[in-house]
């Protein structure tokens, strides 16, 4: 759950902040939320105790219900306000109350990392089998920081990553970043080498009544919103909330703690397409290498050969590698077949095909699935059907990307005694992590 500039509750409605955070506490009762982030003006002004005590007080609900958190500085949070761009924590006092404090939160087993004394944070979670990394920023924060960040980043490879700070997507600004001191261009650098940076989320503009929503050129989506102005300066008591769905998506939801209603924001229900779904059983896989660095599988007795397939030479630069086959592959089964490349070590990669199909079913399932273990196999993209044909259909899998050792595409019949044919005309894969 995401919650951003709750600064107003911490001085004019104390009661409405511990409301908001009772909530998002009863809430999880039932539906088990797994992380919260607050990004930044966790209050109006920093060097007011008596903001801070609400604020700490706020925040230690979700503490006492073990609901984990996490948060970053936002300008208001420094007691110098006029300072808070220079990253001087000297300046910063939140670190004094026990739900802001990076020594006493350390010792949650969610807890990663914090710099200059808790301005900025890091924190990891799972949902649905997969790790999620949470990096929180500080607001305009300096290159050291982001260093910081990028260390924590190289940490966990093959997690999927969230980043958030107070102030980056921009209504004031034509591009929509907010690039003060450099910041977004600083930010951005560094983000652009790492595809598993899914998401950001940001708030500060005030003008951000309706959330703003883009789209990075690598696909990154990237989230601003910010309510602490409206109804007399209540709305900062509104929540985003988002869902990981079983089936790799992830949905965004809004509800507003003052109202107690959800969904009274413009433009705040959007989907973002992870690739992530449920355990998926298939067939015994034999291993029979092709070729050494990419090889491909396929269960022994649900395939059968016209030609053997080209080879392909796994590269590791950054580019696009390519191979083509006229091999035929037959499924009689709604529990499918694998075709399953390894790449021999856990990448960041980027995959597409193109294949032809024809069959005597009903209708077919051809989809991208992934593992680490050449076990368990998870889907990368929603599955994609095919419909009865019985001439060859040409057709292509959705590009998507995909932390993995080994990709595979899977094919089945939607019911029992039917028969699928899938050539694949081309397959390639893109090396994600390029140094």
């Amino acid at each position: 759950m995401h919650v951003s500039d709750t600064q107003h509750l911490a001085e004019f409605y104390p009661e409405l902040y511990n409301d908001t955070m009772q909530w998002i506490a009863d809430y999880s009762r039932v539906h088990n939320v797994k992380m919260v982030v607050c990004t930044g003006d966790l209050l109006n002004d920093g060097s007011n105790v008596t903001q801070w005590e609400v604020a700490n007080s706020a925040f230690g609900i979700l503490d006492d219900d073990g609901i984990p958190y996490a948060w970053c500085a936002g300008n208001h949070d420094y007691y110098d306000v006029i300072h808070a761009s220079t990253n001087n924590s000297q300046f910063w006092i939140g670190n004094n109350y026990d739900s802001f404090n990076p020594e006493i939160q350390s010792q949650k087993s969610y807890w990663v990392s914090s710099y200059n004394d808790g301005t900025s944070t890091a924190v990891r979670f799972s949902v649905n089998h997969e790790n999620y990394l949470l990096i929180n920023l500080q607001y305009l924060c300096n290159q050291t920081v982001i260093d910081w960040a990028e260390q924590i980043i190289q940490s966990y490879p093959n997690d999927q990553i969230i980043l958030t700070t107070h102030s980056y997507i921009s209504s004031l600004t034509d591009d929509n970043y907010d690039d003060t001191n450099g910041f977004s261009t600083a930010l951005q650098s560094m983000m652009n080498k790492y595809k598993n940076i899914f998401l950001t989320l940001s708030g500060h503009d005030t003008l951000m009544t309706t959330p703003i929503k883009l789209v990075a050129d690598n696909g990154r989506n990237e989230v601003g919103w910010n309510l602490q102005e409206y109804n007399e300066k209540r709305d900062g008591s509104a929540v985003m909330k988002f869902i990981f769905e079983t089936d790799g998506s992830i949905s965004s939801h809004t509800y507003n703690c003052y109202y107690n209603s959800w969904g009274n924001l413009t433009n705040s229900d959007w989907n973002y397409v992870l690739y992530r779904n449920t355990t998926i059983q298939t067939e015994s896989v034999y291993v029979t290498p092709i070729r050494a660095g990419v090889y491909v599988y396929v269960p022994s007795s649900m395939y059968a050969w016209t030609t053997p397939p080209s080879d392909l030479e796994y590269t590791y630069d950054g580019n696009w590698t390519s191979a083509s086959s006229t091999a035929v592959y037959n499924s009689t089964s709604s529990s499918g077949c694998l075709i399953v490349w390894d790449l021999g070590a856990v990448y960041p990669v980027q995959c597409d095909a193109w294949v032809t199909t024809w069959s005597n079913t009903t209708g077919a399932y051809i989809s991208w699935y992934y593992s680490n273990d050449n076990s368990t196999y998870f889907s990368i993209t929603g599955q994609e059907l095919t419909r009865y044909r019985t001439s060859p259909w040409n057709t292509g899998l959705s590009t998507c990307s995909v932390n993995a050792r080994y990709i595979a595409i899977k094919f089945s019949t939607i019911g029992e005694n039917e028969s699928l044919n899938v050539q694949i005309n081309e397959v390639r894969f893109r090396n994600l992590l390029v140094t």
